[in-house]
């Protein structure tokens, strides 16, 4: 098994000097949080952090492994009421994030390519010290235990959503879907497709939402691509908890979201026009 060791380096430093010395309370609720959200995953590289003010961020590159799971855990100390996460794929595309309101964020990535990602670790509200650490799972085959209910500040789905969203099959034949399946054979290659491919029609800052059963133990890729008129589509999906997991905020007309599943369950899937009106499809490919 090649060895998860990675290279890890701070290479945007806050504007105000911070200690790069992680304190040994930080280092414990690390590994405890560590132990509850990543059982069983081995760190990458050694844990970040200092002291941050306020809008003060930390930004590292993790080498990840295609094909392989991973979780980022930060830890805000005392002061520090809101330490957002951010992950940007190896092109520079947002492909997971923790922006909730809480001093204890996670995220979830299943990497689709090898390469630099980028980390990111913002003090949204108060001041203190803050650490941050990557998990991955082994083998490639593994996922990361989800994290506990709550945290992120996000409402759970409406109830009412799964009667009046139900998966609404795309038209046989038409181009936007034989785009997304071409698109998931590139980028997903081996994975299988989950049901039918929906399909939507908005302008901008509607939404549209659908319940997509996922299994524990898999990874998905999600893939939207809007029609002629579509600019930006943006991709947001919920645990069965009401927690959000996973996002990717495009901007393009394509939006590719990759989620590993802790837990089984309706996840709820929702979809957004950011700029532009159309219609579009989109398609949910899974891989034990």
């Amino acid at each position: 098994m090649r060895s998860l060791t990675a290279a890890m380096a701070i290479v945007a430093v806050w504007a105000t000097t911070a200690q790069a010395q992680i304190s040994d309370l930080l280092r414990s609720q690390l590994a405890q949080s560590a132990a509850m959200r990543a059982p069983g995953a081995q760190p990458v590289g050694a844990p970040i952090g200092g002291l941050l003010s306020g809008r003060q961020s930390i930004t590292e590159y993790v080498t990840m492994q295609a094909g392989r799971c991973y979780t980022v855990l930060g830890v805000g100390g005392q002061g520090v009421a809101d330490l957002d996460l951010v992950l940007y794929n190896p092109n520079g595309k947002r492909v997971a994030s923790d922006i909730g309101f809480d001093p204890t964020p996670s995220l979830q990535h299943c990497a689709n390519w090898p390469g630099a990602y980028r980390l990111e670790a913002t003090i949204k509200r108060g001041a203190g010290e803050v650490a941050v650490q990557v998990y991955a799972a082994g083998g490639g085959s593994e996922v990361p235990s989800p994290p506990p209910v709550g945290g992120d500040g996000m409402p759970p789905p409406d109830p009412s959503l799964q009667a009046r969203a139900q998966p609404a099959p795309a038209p046989g034949g038409d181009a936007l879907a034989a785009h997304v399946d071409a698109q998931a054979a590139a980028l997903a290659p081996g994975s299988r497709r989950v049901g039918e491919l929906f399909a939507g029609v908005a302008d901008k800052g509607r939404k549209n939402d659908w319940f997509v059963p996922l299994e524990a133990g898999h990874c998905y890729t999600f893939i939207a691509a809007g029609g002629m008129g579509v600019q930006f589509l943006s991709q947001f999906l919920w645990d069965p908890s009401g927690r959000r997991v996973s996002d990717n905020k495009s901007k393009s007309a394509e939006s590719v979201m990759a989620f590993c599943a802790g837990i089984p369950g309706p996840y709820h899937l929702q979809v957004k026009i950011e700029r532009g009106a159309g219609e579009f499809r989109v398609g949910v490919y899974a891989k034990q």
